[in-house]
């Protein structure tokens, strides 16, 4: 039987262990933010951006949902390309894991979020 690993399929709870809030705008406009999921299991909150921006998947490996769906399990080092409106996130499958989020602010929405769903953690 293949295992569902849709979002729909798990159950959520607030991860007591939070990824430290860390964000810089740099040259060029540039956003950076670095997120640190300390225990596997742990996930990025889901969102969607107005636009197409990449994730940098420095340390570790994570399962990527967009959508909802599973699109794929990656490790590091691996650059992901998110596509405006997705709504997304990422599952850590090992502890410290580090997903760097990269944006240009340069655009008229700096960095815009369309919605998120805090889902940190799975039991």
């Amino acid at each position: 039987m293949i295992p569902d690993h849709s979002l729909a399929s798990k159950q959520f709870h607030r991860h007591p262990v939070q990824p430290p809030d860390i964000e810089w705008t740099t040259v060029d406009n540039v956003f950076i933010k670095p997120m640190i999921m300390a225990k596997a299991g742990m996930f990025v909150p889901q969102h969607a951006h107005v636009y197409e921006h990449a994730s940098l998947l420095a340390k570790g490996r994570v399962r990527v949902y967009e959508d909802g769906q599973l699109t794929g399990e990656h490790q590091a080092p691996s650059l992901l390309v998110i596509k405006a409106g997705v709504k997304h996130t990422f599952e850590s499958l090992e502890d410290d894991t580090m997903v760097v989020c990269i944006h240009n602010t340069m655009r008229r929405e700096i960095v815009e979020i369309l919605g998120e769903n805090h889902l940190v953690g799975a039991p």
